[in-house]
C-alpha cells in the first residue's frame, strides 16, 4: 500500500482482529498492545487516526495525551478522531471504563492548530451514542 502503518489497541482481541484484516487485505501493519492513558509514542506520524479510543481516556489525561499526539505528528500531518459525547437526546450507553466527552471539548484541544477552512469538509454522523467528525 506504500504506507508504514502502526496500530495500537489495549485489547488482545482488537489486535487479533487487526492482524486478520491486514492479512486478508495483503498489507503489513506493526501492531502493539498499549493503553492510551500511559503509552509513550516513539515515532512521528503523518496521520493519527483514533476511532473508538478516546472515550477510554481518563478525563484528567486528555490534555496530556492530545498534546503528545500533536507532538508526534509530522508538519502538515493530520488527526482524524471521533469521540463519544454526552447528548441529552441520545440514550446514555456508557460502557464500563469509558468516559464520555462534552460537545466541542475535543475542538478546544486543537485551538492552536491551523485548519485550512477553505479546504475543509466536515462530515458529522450520529451513530447511537457518539458523533463522528472528520475533517478532509
Amino acid at each position: 500500500n506504500g504506507y508504514i502503518v502502526t496500530a495500537f489497541d489495549m485489547a488482545e482481541s482488537g489486535l487479533e482482529k487487526g492482524r486478520m484484516l491486514a492479512e486478508k487485505n495483503g498489507t503489513y501493519v506493526n501492531f502493539y498492545k498499549a493503553d492510551i492513558n500511559d503509552f509513550e509514542l516513539q515515532d512521528n506520524y503523518d496521520i493519527i487516526f483514533c476511532s473508538g479510543v478516546f472515550h477510554y481516556m481518563k478525563p484528567e489525561k486528555r490534555t496530556e495525551v492530545v498534546e503528545k499526539l500533536k507532538k508526534h505528528t509530522n508538519s502538515g500531518g493530520l488527526h482524524v478522531i471521533n469521540v463519544f459525547v454526552e447528548k441529552p437526546f441520545i440514550k446514555n450507553l456508557e460502557k464500563e471504563h469509558s468516559h464520555l466527552w462534552k460537545s466541542g471539548e475535543l475542538f478546544m484541544h486543537y485551538h492552536d492548530w491551523k485548519i485550512p477552512w477553505k479546504n475543509l469538509c466536515l462530515i458529522v454522523t450520529v451513530e447511537e451514542w457518539h458523533i463522528n467528525i472528520v475533517w478532509m
